[in-house]
């Protein structure tokens, strides 16, 4: 004798209910997951081309005997401009951008016609064959007809956007280049009331356009990469949230 356990239908429906509960708990997850994917970075890595070229060897000034001004790297009269491996240098940030988008397409497709079968002729006095030949025409006898098809597309889209952004950030040599040249990195974090700011710069700087008091515009910068972040309420009322960016990314319509 087998005993059949049933469940009451308060329980299938509580059951039910975790299942619903589970899997949109892993659609959130995945579409969080989706979202932190498809959001756009930077690599802050350096160029091929700075990895690939050798480092500026330094090698020690001679000494002067009877000199009036002090020896090692740093001396009073020096240079006070940064020139070595983990010197600081002040980064003046000042980007302006200015875009205006616009495009639209409209595209109409209509189609159709008919293609009729070809006729075979008979032009001798056999009469069978005349007949033989009737017969294969009226067994071939059919139209291959399309029927209209009418195709519709319209799109526009519009973008414009003014974007800015002025401050200073003090950035570390990490290379100096065979050729003279310095490769920088940057990165500033700021705390204040809850809000995360974050700056992150890089790219190959010369020495001949660093100033006087050893800073240098964003302008003179080759391959440069900037990230301005801001992580926070505030920041996050500029983004859409995840669940939403990943379902409106992934729809196929």
């Amino acid at each position: 004798m087998s005993i059949v356990r049933t469940q009451s239908p308060k329980n299938r429906a509580k059951s039910r209910a975790n299942r619903a509960k589970a899997s949109l708990i892993a659609t959130l997850a995945l579409a969080s997951t989706l979202a932190h994917a498809l959001s756009p970075e930077i690599d802050f890595n350096p160029p091929a081309y700075v990895d690939e070229m050798p480092s500026k060897e330094f090698l020690p000034a001679p000494a002067q005997a009877g000199s009036l001004f002090g020896q090692g790297d740093r001396p009073l009269f020096a240079d006070r401009r940064a020139m070595r491996p983990n010197d600081l240098i002040t980064i003046n940030i000042d980007e302006s951008s200015n875009a205006s988008l616009s495009s639209s397409k409209d595209y109409t497709s209509t189609s159709g016609g008919a293609v009729n079968a070809p006729v075979l002729g008979y032009n001798g006095t056999d009469e069978q064959a005349a007949k033989d030949t009737q017969d294969l025409n009226n067994q071939t006898n059919y139209t291959l007809q399309k029927t209209a098809d009418n195709s519709n597309f319209k799109g526009s889209g519009q973008q414009s956007r003014n974007d800015a952004l002025k401050f200073s950030i003090t950035a570390r040599i990490l290379k100096v280049l065979e050729n003279g040249n310095y490769f920088v990195y940057g990165h500033n974090e700021v705390l204040i009331d809850g809000e995360k700011r974050l700056v992150t710069i890089s790219g190959v700087i010369r020495p001949y356009d660093i100033e006087r008091d050893n800073s240098i515009s964003s302008k003179f910068i080759a391959d440069s990469k900037i990230a301005y972040t801001s992580i926070g309420a505030i920041g996050q009322t500029n983004h859409k949230k995840d669940g939403t960016k990943a379902v409106e990314d992934e729809f196929p319509f």
